[in-house]
């Protein structure tokens, strides 16, 4: 960043009240449930470390408390929080944050992850999924509870959902009881818990993702409305952070 473009960015960060040095810290809720390895609970996940990494180089600093996603996503429509770190991008979502757009679309050079979200069976069931249409499956499709992106997806699809469930293991579990026929859930998850007791060789993903999504630092309406240039400079840094050596290296050995 040249001189003139540096000065530009401090200047516009001291006049939103954030300037470089200043102690408020962007607030950013994180779901209270694990997503591995972009959020975790007992440290920070690969998603929290890019953007506390892309904040640094932006001159800002960011804290991370963790709540339901429902909770996050009201707190963030109300600013009580200023962004999540790793939101898919969905109407339901444009509703309540802001994401970094590159015409009509959100700019994957600026998201926080890629995660496949896949189906599960219990194992040798004939349920199946061809990238288009879901086959073989009576009733509902079980989703966890919170998780917009997973419900609009299923219901563009016109396939009804139970999303009563808090996570992807309830829902395991709720296919064991033969409470429903597939799951959708997001494949790190799965896979480690079908790597364990009760779900080892009696549940398994269906063979081809259900879809890819790349997930983005969103932020509040009225923190990008009030602090556009600062938004901005957060979601470019993001970019710059995510291909650098120093956050290969701050990553490495998470799963």
């Amino acid at each position: 960043m040249g001189r003139n473009a540096s000065a530009w960015l401090a200047a516009a960060l001291a006049s939103s009240g954030w300037a470089q040095g200043a102690e408020t810290a962007l607030r950013l809720c994180v779901d209270a449930r694990p997503h591995p390895p972009y959020v975790l609970l007992d440290r920070e996940g690969t998603a929290q470390i890019l953007v506390r990494m892309a904040a640094a180089r932006a001159g800002m600093q960011v804290e991370y408390y963790h709540a339901p996603a429902a909770r996050c996503a009201e707190e963030i429509r109300l600013n009580l929080a200023q962004g999540y770190p790793a939101t898919g991008f969905s109407p339901r979502a444009k509703a309540f944050c802001t994401f970094p757009m590159e015409g009509d679309d959100p700019d994957p050079k600026r998201a926080t992850g890629l995660l496949r979200l896949m189906l599960y069976r219990r194992a040798g069931d004939p349920a199946d999924w061809d990238g288009k249409r879901l086959s073989n499956v009576s009733g509902k499709v079980l989703s966890s509870r919170g998780a917009v992106l997973m419900r609009e997806r299923l219901q563009a699809l016109g396939l009804e959902t139970d999303d009563g469930a808090a996570d992807l293991e309830t829902n395991f579990a709720k296919l064991l009881a033969r409470r429903g026929d597939v799951a959708l859930g997001y494949e790190n998850d799965g896979q480690q818990l079908l790597a364990r007791a009760p779900f080892a060789g009696k549940i398994e993903a269906l063979p081809v993702a259900f879809a890819n999504e790349y997930h983005y630092l969103c932020l509040s309406h009225q923190f990008r409305d009030a602090n556009p240039a600062q938004a901005t400079a957060l979601w470019n840094a993001i970019a710059r952070t995510a291909g650098s050596a120093e956050y290969r290296a701050a990553i490495r050995g998470i799963k």
